[in-house]
C-alpha cells in the first residue's frame, strides 16, 4: 500500500503543551528551551502502520489571541484537529468549544479529537467527571504527558485510525520506537500500589 498524507493541526490556548507534544513526537524531545509559537510550526510524522505507511503533517499553531485570523489560513484543508488543553487550568478547557468552533468554520469535515495534557502533574483543576465536552460530540478524549509520554501513542494510533477508518497497530514515528509511558506502580495482593503498602511499616 502507498504512502498517505494527511495535515492535522494542534490547536489549543497557549502553554498547553502543543509544542512540547509534537517535538516529543518528532525526535524524543528537544534540549532547547522552548518558547511561545508565533504562527504556525510545521513537523512531519512518519508512522509505520499494520496499514502501511501515514504521514502525518502537523501544523502547530499559535495559541495567543493576537495571531487573530491569520489561523483560518493553517486550518486549511485540514484532515484533522487534535483540541488540546492544560488539565490544570479551567480556561483551557473552557476554551476548547471556541477552538472547535475556529477548526469547523474553515475545516467542517475534520476528525477531531480531544486531549487533555499534563495528565502527570498532581495539582488539576479539571477531573475526569467535569470533562465532557467529547461525549456531547462523539469524539475520542485522551490524557497525556509531554514529560513523562502518558497517551502519546494513544493520541497517533486514534488519529491514524480514523483518519483511514481502519483499527490500526503503530510500530515507530520517524524511525523511532513509539513513545513509551512509564510503568504503571507495582500491586500488592491487596490491590495497593508498593508505595502505599510501604505506609504500613
Amino acid at each position: 500500500m502507498g504512502e498517505r498524507k494527511f495535515k492535522v493541526v494542534i490547536v489549543g490556548d497557549g502553554s498547553v503543551g502543543k509544542t512540547t507534544s509534537v517535538r516529543k513526537l518528532c525526535n524524543g524531545g528537544t534540549d532547547r528551551a522552548l518558547v511561545p509559537t508565533v504562527g504556525a510550526e510545521t513537523s512531519l510524522l512518519s508512522l509505520d502502520t499494520s496499514g502501511g505507511t501515514i504521514v502525518l503533517e502537523v501544523w502547530d499553531t499559535a495559541g495567543q489571541e493576537k495571531s487573530g485570523g491569520l489561523r483560518d489560513g493553517y486550518y486549511a484543508d485540514a484532515d484533522a484537529a487534535v483540541l488540546m488543553f492544560d488539565v490544570t487550568t479551567k480556561t483551557s478547557y473552557k476554551n476548547v468549544s471556541k477552538w472547535s468552533r475556529d477548526v469547523e468554520r474553515v475545516a467542517a469535515n475534520a476528525v477531531m479529537i480531544l486531549v487533555g495534557n499534563k495528565a502527570d502533574v498532581a495539582e488539576r483543576e479539571l477531573t475526569t467527571s467535569q470533562i465532557t465536552f467529547h461525549e456531547a460530540r462523539n469524539i475520542p478524549y485522551i490524557e497525556t504527558s509531554a514529560q513523562d509520554n502518558t497517551g502519546l501513542a494513544e493520541v497517533l494510533r486514534v488519529l491514524a485510525s480514523r483518519l483511514t477508518n481502519t483499527n490500526l497497530v503503530v510500530k515507530t514515528v520517524n524511525g523511532r520506537p513509539l513513545p513509551e509511558a512509564p510503568p504503571s506502580p507495582a500491586r500488592t495482593p491487596g490491590g495497593r500500589g508498593a508505595e502505599e503498602a510501604d505506609d504500613d511499616f
